[in-house]
């Protein structure tokens, strides 16, 4: 019984063992099922990532024999399905010209001599075109660290090949550009020369860019030039402004002077203000404009001269005209020659005014009109008191096509007032205005308050020299007069400069 007993208890401890043993297999069966769960979800992971990769993936051995292949790498290679590729030899889709070269960097990733980085090969389509890629090798190992196979990346480089080349187009095209301008082109940094091109180099006298590079700019500069280039120069790095244009004097590399403008802009040039422009040689230039002034200065002065001797030689025949009217008896006839004498000092009032101008080509009228009116009271001896004069004067400048007739009509209306519209006794007021009219006119206004122009007298048609002058001059201006018997005479005359016509 004893042995039965202690048999049965035995029986009953091997049973809990073996219980504990079971539930212990089960347990390592559920976490094994969990592995493999989770094994087969990274393994749907993982070839989800590799089929949504825009990369062609394969796996191969280390002869390139692939077994594997994504569906990218398939379209890429022109195959309807990944299947297609399995056993083929990943260096046969190489081009020929590249394919030794391929192998030959896999072979060192194999010795563990370097590793298939970036490397750009030709590869083959199955239609027989070739594009280029770009490729990414890892080796795959054993438990123990031996090389068994490897996987290979290849990207689809033909976009950025054709962007590079592009690019390289446009840099060429820039280069060329830059290279055949007539203008010296530039590039500076805190006064250190970054880049300049051919042309640059051919003005200072250097036969390469090179040449210049990294230089001081200073060394291209006259030194009693360069505070004008330093101070602009600062004035674009500093930012406050954008663009100027200025000339200063060059010193070329034999130490010839140089005359140069200069155009320029500020730019940021490897993450700092730079500055950029173009340069030309203006020597020649320069030379002609201070040839032109210096001979524009000479026919200045040889003008100023001829209005000098033209007004004196107006005197002179003035004066000559007093000696004659000294032998004269007729009081008629030496009034006549006395009025001529005035025609003529308004003529070469005009000359004294050009020649005293700081422009040759203008004269200020209404000042021209002051001096006229100032000589004619004088001569007719007027009291101020008895005889007003009011000016209302615009200012105007005409050139002496228009103001010898307009100085003469003036001569001669005023002349006309000062010897008959006042008799012994009689004030009155003479008025001169000069505006402007409509568009491109003046309008010349001569007005007395005295005894009046006679009623019966067409000064068109009047038989005395001085209206018959008038009538003359208002249509050789292209003019109208017109007449105002109220109150007094008014003559109103509106006319346009006259433009100079070239004289064959």
């Amino acid at each position: 019984m004893k042995n039965q007993k202690l048999t049965k208890e035995q029986l009953l401890k091997e049973l809990d063992r073996l219980r504990k043993k079971v539930a212990k297999l089960e347990a390592m069966k559920a976490k094994q099922a969990k592995v493999e769960t989770a094994l087969q979800e990274g393994e749907s992971l993982y070839r989800s990532l590799i089929e949504a990769s825009s990369n062609g993936i394969a796996v191969a051995d280390l002869q390139g024999k692939m077994s594997f292949c994504n569906r990218q790498k398939a379209l890429m290679l022109g195959y309807p399905s990944p299947e297609e590729l399995t056993g083929i030899d990943e260096f046969m889709l190489i081009a020929p010209e590249d394919r030794a070269r391929a192998r030959s960097e896999f072979v060192k990733f194999q010795n563990h001599e370097g590793a298939v980085r970036n490397m750009e090969f030709k590869v083959v389509r199955r239609d027989g075109s070739v594009f280029p890629a770009e490729f990414n090798g890892e080796l795959i190992k054993d438990r123990r660290g031996h090389p068994t196979g490897m996987m290979t990346i290849m990207h689809d480089i033909t976009e950025r090949k054709c962007a590079a080349a592009a690019f390289q187009e446009a840099e060429k095209k820039y280069r060329e550009l830059v290279d055949v301008s007539l203008m010296g082109i530039y590039i500076t940094q805190n006064h250190i020369l970054k880049f300049c091109n051919q042309r640059l180099a051919e003005i200072f006298g250097y036969d390469k860019p090179e040449e210049l590079l990294g230089i001081h700019i200073s060394k291209l500069v006259l030194p009693e030039t360069w505070p004008i280039v330093d101070q602009q120069v600062k004035l674009r790095e500093s930012g406050q402004v954008e663009r100027v244009q200025y000339q200063f004097k060059g010193l070329k590399r034999d130490g010839t002077v140089i005359d140069v403008g200069v155009l320029g802009g500020r730019i940021i040039h490897e993450g700092q203000p730079a500055i950029q422009g173009c340069l030309i040689d203006i020597t020649e230039r320069v030379r002609t404009v201070e040839q032109i002034r210096a001979a524009l200065k000479e026919k200045e002065v040889l003008l100023r001269e001829i209005h000098h001797r033209v007004k004196n030689n107006m005197q002179i025949i003035s004066s000559l005209l007093n000696l004659q009217a000294a032998q004269l008896k007729d009081k008629k006839d030496l009034f006549l020659f006395k009025e001529t004498q005035n025609r003529i000092r308004s003529l070469a009032l005009v000359h004294e005014k050009l020649y005293q101008s700081k422009n040759l080509s203008m004269i200020d009228f209404a000042e021209y009109i002051r001096s006229l009116i100032t000589y004619l009271w004088q001569f007719f001896m007027i009291d101020s008191e008895t005889i007003r004069l009011h000016l209302d004067l615009e200012e105007a400048y005409f050139d002496i096509n228009t103001a010898i007739p307009c100085g003469l009509i003036v001569n001669e209306l005023v002349s006309n007032i000062l010897k008959h519209a006042f008799p012994v006794g009689r004030k009155g007021e003479v008025r001169i205005v000069l505006v402007r009219a409509d568009g491109n006119k003046f309008m010349l206004v001569v007005q007395d308050d005295g005894i009046g122009f006679p009623e019966n007298l067409d000064f068109r048609k009047s038989e005395t020299l001085g209206m018959q002058i008038v009538t003359m001059l208002v249509q050789q201006l292209d003019g109208t007069i017109e007449l105002e018997r109220n109150e007094g005479t008014t003559f109103k005359i509106v006319f346009e400069e006259l433009k100079y016509k070239p004289r064959i």
